[in-house]
């Protein structure tokens, strides 16, 4: 039987790139293994369909800043989650955000028209962005109707050499997931 030489060489080629992709995701068993362009992955949560050929990663934020009218009010270093709420229960949708306590007042200026009786004014649209390492934004988050629900500040013991984190919780009505 004869196998022209072009097949082999190609066949040659993918078996090698097997090995290799094979040895690289036993290497590295937490990092999911490249894909190639068309052939199917496990299902994701994104409901779009991507152009042929391009993969999405799973995206690594190192900050979070919230944003109000334009203006960036406070970064975090920690977003604890995304809370769905309970619509039967009439129970907002929260986003608890983490930071390590500093004296910038912007995100405690916040809540003051809630202490002055007036919460229907706290309440605001803003944006959540995720930043990577290098600064760029990797996911942007609409809030629609959001007011700060909480802000705790953690414990801390005299004379330790700790880090103090303030926990601000912003509750919202809606949520969007906009282009980074």
């Amino acid at each position: 039987m004869h196998v022209p030489r072009g097949s082999l060489r190609a066949l040659g080629a993918a078996v090698a790139a097997g090995a290799l992709l094979a040895a690289a995701s036993t290497a590295h068993a937490d990092v999911p293994p490249q894909r190639s362009a068309g052939v199917p992955g496990p299902p994701t949560l994104n409901p779009q369909p991507e152009p042929p050929g391009v993969l999405r990663d799973a995206r690594a934020a190192t900050r979070f800043s919230l944003t109000i009218d334009g203006v960036e009010i406070a970064s975090f270093s920690e977003l604890a989650g995304i809370s769905p709420g309970d619509p039967a229960a009439r129970n907002p949708r929260t986003v608890a955000l983490k930071r390590g306590k500093n004296n910038a007042m912007e995100i405690l200026a916040w809540p003051q028209s809630v202490v002055e009786g007036q919460p229907a004014a706290a309440r605001k649209s803003c944006t959540l962005v995720m930043y990577a390492a290098d600064g760029t934004p990797v996911a942007r988050y609409h809030l629609e109707s959001a007011w700060p629900a909480k802000i705790e500040i953690g414990g801390l013991k005299a004379g330790a050499s700790e880090i103090l984190y303030e926990t601000v919780t912003v509750a919202f009505d809606d949520i969007q997931r906009l282009d980074a």
